[in-house]
């Protein structure tokens, strides 16, 4: 499946490091926020967390769930972000959302990866 290039694929801490140095789309809970704000560690769905770096400073008084759209650095274990929405606390099976994540990768010609403007979050 190709996939257009303004989409962004979901992932989880296990698929991360197949998409080195491109886009992707990550949804965790926020594990802490580095002083100075301009960092955060995330845990994914699977559990692994990530480091995310911002150009914009975190509130320190963010917490809950939050989503990244960013590039996958070289270590695998860091995203640049290029824009993050905090969502607070919900309730989420965070689970069964990795388990749609693995399928999606697992059986991508029955998911489309990113909306019809690209899956960009507003």
């Amino acid at each position: 499946m190709m996939m257009n290039p303004s989409s962004k694929p979901r992932i989880n801490g296990e698929l991360i490091v197949k998409f080195k140095g491109q886009v992707v789309c990550a949804l965790g809970k926020l594990k802490n926020i580095n002083p100075g704000g301009s960092s955060f560690v995330m845990t994914l769905a699977d559990g692994a967390d990530v480091e995310v770096f911002s150009s914009e400073e975190i509130d320190q008084s963010t917490e809950g769930m939050i989503e990244v759209m960013g590039e996958v650095g070289g270590t695998g274990n860091q995203i640049q972000s290029h824009s993050h929405r905090a969502m607070g606390d919900v309730d989420f099976d965070m689970n069964l959302y990795n388990e749609a994540v693995k399928l999606s990768h697992q059986y991508p010609e029955y998911y489309k990866v990113g909306g019809p403007d690209g899956g960009d979050m507003q």
